[in-house]
C-alpha cells in the first residue's frame, strides 16, 4: 500500500503556494511532540514517551513531503533538534550542545538525501522517502541517548548505564554465558560472592575417605571451607586478569568494570581502535534496528499522510517544468 506512486493520483495542475498555517503546523507540531516526548521520559513516564516519538517520528518523515522550502526544512529539523533536548538543559552544556549537533547531523542525512531523491523523481515510492526520513530520525534521537548517557543525565531512567546494565548486559550476556559454562540456572543480578557461594556449596569434598557435599558439612566448616575457596578463587582471577575483582558486585558490573580496566591499560592506538570498534558494533546495531522499525512505521507514515489528502491539508498535484541539461555534441 505505502510503496504506491504520489503520482497514481495526482492532478495535473501546476504547484501553487502553500498556506502559510498549514507549514507552521508541518513545522511546529513535531517539534512539540518532541518535547512533550522528553519532559515525559524525564518525568519517568516511559510508555508515553516512547508513543510520542513514534508519532514524531512518522510527522517527521512527513515533513519531508509538505515543506517544499529547504529554510523551513532547516527550520523544522532545528526545532525538533531543540525540543529533544530542550527538557535536559540542567546537564552540562557542552554535553548538551554535544546531543543537539548529533541528534541534528543525522537529521539532516535522513532529511535531504530524501527531499533530493522526491524532487528528483518523476515515479518515487513513498515508503522509500520515507524510510530514509526515519532512519535518519531514529539514528540521532539514539546518537543523542548515547551522549547523554554517557554525561549521567539520564540519571535512573529505564536508559541510564545502570539499568541499561540490568535489563541488557545482565539477562542477554551474562546470563546465557553463565549458564552455558556451568550448566545451571543463572539468577539475575547475583552478586560474584554468591554465585561462588552457590557454586562452593554444591560442590563435593572428600572427608575421611568418604566424599560428601560442602553444603552439608557444618556450619562452621561450611562458612571456613566457602570463605577460603572464595578468597581463593578472587585472587586466581585478580592475578591471572590483572584486574580487581568486587565480590559484592554483579557478576555484570565487574564484567563491565573489568573492560573498563582493561581498556584504560591498553595504549592508545590499540584503545582508540576498540573503542571505535565499540562503536561500529553499536551503530550497525541502531541502523539495523532503525531500518527494521522503518518498514513498519512507513505504514502508519501513510496512513496519516492518506488522512490529511483527504481532509485537504495536503494535495498531491502534477508539477509540469524543464532544466537545463549539459551534454557532448
Amino acid at each position: 500500500m505505502a510503496e504506491s506512486s504520489l503520482l497514481e493520483r495526482s492532478q495535473d495542475v501546476s504547484e501553487v503556494d502553500r498556506s502559510g498555517l498549514k507549514v507552521a503546523a508541518t513545522i511546529l507540531v513535531p517539534a512539540i511532540l518532541a518535547l512533550a516526548a522528553s519532559y515525559l521520559f524525564l518525568a519517568g513516564h516511559n510508555i508515553w514517551s516512547i508513543v510520542l516519538i513514534l508519532l514524531f517520528i512518522n510527522l517527521f518523515a512527513l515533513q519531508a513531503f509538505l515543506l517544499k522550502n529547504s529554510s523551513q526544512v532547516w527550520l523544522a529539523l532545528a526545532l525538533s533538534t531543540l525540543g529533544l533536548v530542550i527538557p535536559f538543559y540542567s546537564i552540562n552544556l557542552n554535553y548538551l550542545a554535544t546531543a543537539a549537533l548529533v541528534i541534528f547531523f543525522f537529521f539532516v542525512t535522513g532529511a535531504f538525501p530524501a527531499r533530493h531523491e522526491l524532487n528528483n523523481s518523476l515515479k518515487l515510492s513513498f515508503s522509500r522517502v520515507a524510510r530514509k526520513v526515519m532512519v535518519g530520525g531514529m539514528t540521532g534521537i539514539a546518537g543523542g541517548i548515547t551522549v547523554l548517557i554517557v554525561s549521567g543525565a539520564l540519571g535512573s531512567s529505564v536508559f541510564s548505564i545502570g539499568n541499561i546494565d540490568k535489563y541488557v548486559v545482565d539477562p542477554y550476556i551474562v546470563a546465557p554465558a553463565v549458564e552455558y559454562a556451568t550448566h545451571q540456572t543463572y539468577v539475575p543480578n547475583e552478586t560474584v560472592k554468591d554465585f561462588l557461594t552457590n557454586q562452593i556449596e554444591s560442590s563435593v569434598v572428600t572427608v575421611n575417605g568418604n566424599s560428601i557435599s560442602v553444603g552439608s558439612l557444618p556450619a562452621s566448616e561450611k562458612n571456613l571451607v566457602v570463605s577460603g575457596a572464595i578468597s581463593s578463587s578472587v585472587s586466581q582471577i585478580n592475578s591471572s586478569m590483572g584486574v580487581s575483582i568486587d565480590v559484592n558486585s554483579s557478576i555484570s558490573d565487574n564484567l563491565l568494570n573489568v573492560m573498563g580496566q582493561k581498556v584504560s591499560q591498553l595504549g592508545q592506538p590499540m584503545k582508540l581502535i576498540v573503542i571505535l570498534s565499540l562503536y561500529i558494533i553499536l551503530w550497525s546495531t541502531v541502523l539495523l534496528l532503525a531500518t527494521i522499525l522503518a518498514y513498519v512505521l512507513t505504514v502508519i507514515a501513510f496512513l496519516i499522510f492518506e488522512f490529511l489528502v483527504m481532509t485537504k491539508f495536503a494535495e498531491v498535484q502534477m508539477e509540469s517544468r524543464s532544466h537545463e541539461v549539459v551534454t557532448l555534441q
